[in-house]
């Protein structure tokens, strides 16, 4: 009853595992969907916590990089970097134009 119903307003993974004891991915499809959450399936993985077995997890942290390159903010075309050349200042320094 305290699960939101509408779209969460902001990028979202839904990781699930077809064979979960808690949410199977056929009830779990229409909350992602609610969400506005990609629905990532891993799987016949059990339920997704330690007592699963789930300890350091790459691809655990491997979503979380695909959840963070969605969230970055994609830079305006006109924005570019450059070096200055000797003589406009330090060689080392870098001008936003």
């Amino acid at each position: 009853a305290s699960l939101p119903r509408q779209n969460l307003g902001f990028p979202s993974l839904v990781v699930a595992s077809g064979n979960d004891p808690w949410m199977t991915t056929r009830n779990l499809t229409p909350w992602s969907e609610a969400w506005g959450s990609r629905l990532i399936g891993i799987g016949q993985a059990g339920h997704i916590n330690t007592e699963s077995g789930f300890g350091p997890w790459p691809m655990g942290l491997a979503l979380l990089h695909l959840l963070q390159d969605r969230t970055r903010p994609v830079s305006a075309p006109h924005t570019r970097r450059r070096t200055r050349r000797a003589g406009e200042g330090s060689a080392a320094r870098r001008l936003d134009d």
